[in-house]
């Protein structure tokens, strides 16, 4: 297994030696996205995303959580600006690598809300934090309001043995009527699949 923290596009073939005979595979071409800088982020849906060109904001959660599944390479604060959004938040090991004690993320909601229902059973958090390590949400209001047995809203779903997470002073509406599992404030587990 050979390991190396490059970004760019590389080609990969395999070697099978048998004594003094060797077979190549043909060649792979694999596009590494380059790590997240460190450093301080707005979540802006007035703005366009220009990460690429050298800027600091993201439209959205969605662009947010792909710039950040490569990796990072230092502590990211993300300060969303006031308004609603609708695309989820995801964190996801083995894509969200890089986070450390030291190389944190933290997402300052600011007020801003997070309104997301889905019908995918497979994406029910609103925030998603599957595996991943040392992140903090703060002041993030989540809505998750649906009268529907046919919806699926989780506010927070925390799985596969994610540490070090920390949800502050953020608010989670569903609806108090709801008697399903299609609906909850905050989900943990330690399962490496979804719970429910």
């Amino acid at each position: 297994l050979y390991y190396f923290p490059a970004a760019g596009t590389f080609y990969y073939r395999a070697a099978v030696s048998c004594g003094t005979n060797t077979s190549y595979s043909n060649s792979v071409q694999t596009t590494v996205p380059a790590y997240l800088p460190g450093g301080t982020y707005t979540i802006n849906s007035g703005q366009a995303t220009n990460i690429s060109s050298g800027g600091t904001n993201f439209n959205n959660f969605s662009d947010f959580s792909n710039a950040i599944a490569s990796s990072i390479s230092g502590p990211v604060i993300a300060n969303v600006t006031a308004g609603t959004y609708t695309q989820p938040l995801t964190f996801t090991i083995g894509n969200t690598c890089g986070t450390s004690a030291t190389n944190t993320i933290t997402v300052n909601g600011n007020g801003a809300t997070l309104s997301y229902v889905t019908t995918d059973s497979t994406h029910k958090g609103a925030v998603t934090i599957n595996g991943s390590d040392y992140i903090t949400i703060n002041g993030l209001n989540i809505n998750g309001y649906s009268s529907s047995n046919t919806n699926y809203s989780y506010g927070f779903l925390v799985y596969n043995n994610a540490d070090n997470i920390t949800i502050n002073n953020c608010s989670i509406l569903l609806d108090s009527n709801s008697t399903s599992n299609k609906y909850a404030g905050i989900v943990f587990s330690g399962l490496a699949s979804t719970p429910f």
